[in-house]
């Protein structure tokens, strides 16, 4: 839908299938206590870092952001108030950062193709999100996540609205659904499937 709108020319039939993804299976439970907002990425402008500063603000009472990655805006993000800087992870410091979050926030404000940020979030079994002009394709607004405009009025309420722990549950169950179609052995059989409707037997 994004290369139509940006105006590459597809083939009448075109069928697109999401990536597979060795262990797609969240966790059935959220942890409990303060609200983390988790912030996974490149410290740069596009990925929406100064926007996310400002929609937090002084912060949120009963709520956490946390920020990781490395960048030309480290500086910014260490100096801002309430934010808990986590500098850059590595795997097994992703994997726990994304234990311990309630919500990944993918602020980008450019075009986003299929960040990997936002796969690791569903696979953790968290609501997402994200501006409408990143807009990433595992995000289902409503169903597993908020998009937001681009601007920090609009993200703060979207991030306020997730405070609410039954409708963060609600997106939690949405995403680990979504997992559920992330999973490799799903993704093979789509393209055996596919195979088999155009390559005779």
């Amino acid at each position: 839908d994004k290369h139509v709108q940006w105006g590459l020319e597809l083939p009448a039939v075109t069928e697109v299938i999401p990536h597979g993804w060795r262990g797609a299976r969240p966790p059935a439970s959220a942890p409990t206590g303060a609200v983390v907002f988790l912030f996974l990425g490149k410290l740069i402008a596009t990925k929406g870092v100064e926007l996310l500063l400002e929609a937090w603000g002084s912060g949120m009472p009963g709520a956490e952001l946390w920020v990781a990655g490395a960048g030309p805006l480290e500086q910014a993000v260490q100096s801002a108030p309430n934010v808990r800087s986590l500098g850059w992870l590595d795997d097994t410091g992703r994997r726990a950062a994304l234990a311990a979050a309630s919500v990944l926030v993918l602020p980008s404000t450019w075009p986003e193709n299929f960040p990997l940020a936002a796969a690791e979030g569903v696979l953790a079994g968290l609501p997402l999100i994200s501006t409408t002009i990143a807009a990433p394709p595992v995000l289902h607004d409503g169903v597993n996540g908020l998009l937001a405009a681009p601007d920090a009025d609009a993200l703060r309420a979207a991030m306020e609205l997730l405070l609410d722990p039954a409708r963060r549950a609600a997106l939690a169950a949405g995403s680990r659904e979504l997992a559920l179609e992330l999973d490799f052995d799903t993704h093979g059989r789509r393209i055996e499937a596919l195979y088999a409707e155009v390559v005779p037997a």
